[in-house]
């Protein structure tokens, strides 16, 4: 459940005069009654003694015949075993175990910690038949995805997929059979796909494909062994991993080779705050009651479109600035006539032109401020609130006018020396060059690093959490309309921040968001202390 906090406090009138170049009588701004709102707090980065980093583990032995005489022994199967047996007390692991030549020959069928099972899962091996990485590779794909897919639907564990770490250890003696260019790319782009799909697609943490080559059988044939070696070389390199070389079955090891560590601290990665109701202009700022992204001026002219063109056949064909999606397909009124075409692909007012399932219109599963029916149409993902990591949510950069699916650190499409970034963060307009409006609107942040507080002191779990204090001033507020079930003059104010584990910088943060209403009609201080997120 969505949690809110209400405060209220007195509207400020403002009205600013000034003075147009070259005309004789100066005329005065747009009047406009709106007031200030400072949102103030401190929150303690995550807590490891209580977030699970689940780790799920591929162990994918090669079967093939040659096996047999690189190995005898089995010495692979025990060293499986072995590295199984050195993880199972961490509660966080799972295995999962693949035993392959040229199609999966043996596997648990998903991750488990049953030791039983995974023990006759491996020592069931059969030294037999050619060498098919991919088969291989593609089923351990597909166990990831099964495993992603039974936490989704496990509320207490949804969470935790943004923590996900996913690692294949991927163990051969030869040449994939069949071989060739051909092949050898196939399996390039397999990995590719296996980690787009694992890490943007699906939000975990990291991937990472460790390959072995146990190399005893191709010492004395130096063109296929110079081939193996660059092939697991590049599949480790694609993966984020690490490759292996044995080149007696008796150094077979794959302890303290894969990196197992637990994060102990998380870091702010950025820290935004948005009023949803209020849109920067030209010259000022204007309201918009539903917060879909146009105005309420806009949705009441008839003749407006916001691609600049004035189109005839649109006269009539207002939208409610009371409703975020007027026609209830589940794309807002902004996003249709943003991403509609000259023939009107995308009308407001027709709620058949979507697509939207029925029952999905208002799912926003990120909570990024696009329902998961718009970002299946802009390209944007669902279970990820920032999807180019820019950090900017990608609904508030879509209503802003920056791209969700392109970083915003050195854009700066007004040419005014503010990067994008910086603007939309601050909700200033991107495409108004003017440092007067830009100084008058901007919202400030004052963000300290307070420090670190230790947790659990005197006992061996011992960890640390960073405190962060915020200050973020010169937020407007405005007179909205009652709109989509909130009460005349409520605003809503989108707070995210954003984590990442210290040891794991570039991967999918961790966030937090607080919705924070304020009324513009009521009084109450100003300042209001938010002391209280919700985790996605």
């Amino acid at each position: 459940m969505r949690k809110s906090l209400m405060v209220f406090f007195t509207g400020l009138f403002v009205m600013s005069t000034v003075l147009v170049t070259g005309c004789s009588n100066p005329e005065l701004e747009r009047a406009q009654s709106r007031s200030k709102v400072r949102l103030k707090g401190d929150f303690l980065t995550e807590n490891p003694d209580v977030i699970n980093f689940p780790i799920r583990i591929v162990l994918a032995i090669d079967c093939s015949g040659s096996m047999a005489g690189s190995d005898p022994n089995h010495i692979r199967i025990d060293a499986a075993w072995n590295f199984i047996q050195e993880y199972i007390d961490n509660e966080s692991v799972e295995f999962d175990v693949l035993l392959w030549n040229n199609t999966v020959r043996g596997t648990t069928g998903g991750f488990t910690r049953d030791l039983d099972t995974l023990r006759n899962v491996l020592y069931g091996y059969n030294n037999t038949s050619l060498t098919n990485y991919q088969n291989a590779i593609q089923t351990a794909e597909q166990h990831f995805i099964a495993e992603i897919a039974s936490m989704r639907n496990d509320a207490a564990q949804s969470a935790n997929i943004a923590r996900m770490k996913c690692i294949v250890l991927f163990f051969s003696d030869g040449m994939p059979d069949p071989g060739g260019s051909v092949v050898i790319n196939q399996i390039y782009n397999a990995l590719d796909d296996m980690q787009e799909n694992l890490e943007e697609e699906q939000g975990v943490a990291l991937f990472n494909f460790h390959t072995f080559f146990l190399s005893t059988l191709l010492q004395g044939n130096q063109a296929d062994y110079n081939t193996v070696v660059n092939l697991m070389t590049n599949m480790a390199n694609a993966g984020n991993g690490i490759y292996t070389e044995f080149s007696s079955a008796r150094d077979i090891d794959f302890i303290n080779i894969v990196d197992m560590r637990l994060t102990v601290e998380y870091q702010m990665k950025f820290i935004i705050a948005c009023n949803l109701n209020v849109r920067p202009g030209n010259e000022i700022v204007d309201v918009d009651s539903d917060g879909d992204g146009l105005t309420d001026e806009e949705e009441l002219d008839v003749d407006f479109n916001h691609n600049g063109r004035i189109d005839p056949d649109e006269v009539g064909q207002a939208t409610d600035p009371t409703m975020r999606d007027t026609d209830g397909d589940g794309l807002s009124d902004y996003f249709e006539r943003k991403m509609s075409t000259l023939d009107n692909a995308l009308d407001p007012n027709d709620p058949r032109d979507s697509g939207c399932p029925d029952g999905a219109e208002t799912f926003d599963r990120d909570r990024d401020g696009m329902t998961d029916c718009e970002e299946v149409i802009k390209g944007t993902r669902y279970n990820n609130p920032d999807t180019d990591r820019d950090g900017i949510p990608d609904g508030i950069e879509f209503m802003m006018g920056t791209n969700p699916l392109e970083q915003q650190y050195i854009n700066d499409s007004d040419y005014d020396g503010t990067p994008d970034w910086l603007e939309v963060q601050r909700h200033t307009n991107v495409k108004v060059n003017d440092s007067k409006i830009r100084a008058r609107y901007s919202y400030n942040y004052d963000i300290r690093d307070l420090g670190l507080i230790d947790l659990n002191q005197g006992t061996e779990n011992q960890s640390r959490r960073r405190q962060i204090s915020f200050d973020i001033s010169n937020i407007d507020i405005m007179n909205t309309l009652a709109a989509d079930g909130r009460a005349r003059g409520v605003n809503v104010i989108r707070f995210f921040i954003a984590e990442v584990p210290e040891d794991m910088p570039e991967s999918n943060p961790v966030y937090r968001v607080a919705d924070i209403e304020v009324n513009f009609n009521d009084t109450a201080n100003r300042t209001v202390i938010v002391d209280s997120f919700e985790a996605l």
